[in-house]
């Protein structure tokens, strides 16, 4: 297994250009996404928080990642979250309500990407080819 690699930049008023910095740091984007390849944005918005709280990820970041990508013009982007909180009590609180109150709802339908709820649409179960520890996810 290869070393991961980690880039921190502090943001002040430009998100974009401090999102940018640290995909740029941590090697780009370049050998990962390409004209094929299917795109999932996963932002950790797991509870009905506004952007910007520290509680879940800020809307901005997830506008200027998922924006990075899709210069690389993959085949397909999708943002996909599945709210921790909610999943057993939709009528209190869902993934999609979360991606609302987030703002990051918003940013998916600015930059025309689906944004999906990963607790209630399809799934199939994929094989991993020689696994670490799971044989499937």
């Amino acid at each position: 297994m290869g070393k991961s690699v980690v880039s921190l930049v502090r943001a002040g008023d430009d998100v974009e250009a401090a999102v940018r910095l640290a995909i740029h740091m941590a090697g780009g984007l370049e050998g990962i996404v390409s004209a094929g390849s299917r795109v999932l944005i996963k932002p950790n918005v797991n509870s009905r928080e506004k952007s910007g709280t520290g509680k879940v990820t800020d809307a901005r970041v997830t506008r200027a990642v998922t924006r990075a990508v899709l210069e690389k013009n993959p085949a397909s982007v999708v943002i996909g979250e599945g709210a921790a909180v909610g999943f057993d009590f939709p009528d209190l609180q869902d993934t999609m309500t979360a991606l609302e109150e987030s703002g990051t709802l918003a940013v998916a339908r600015e930059l025309g990407v689906p944004a999906v709820d990963l607790n209630r649409d399809e799934h199939r179960e994929v094989e991993i080819p020689d696994p670490y520890v799971m044989k499937s996810v």
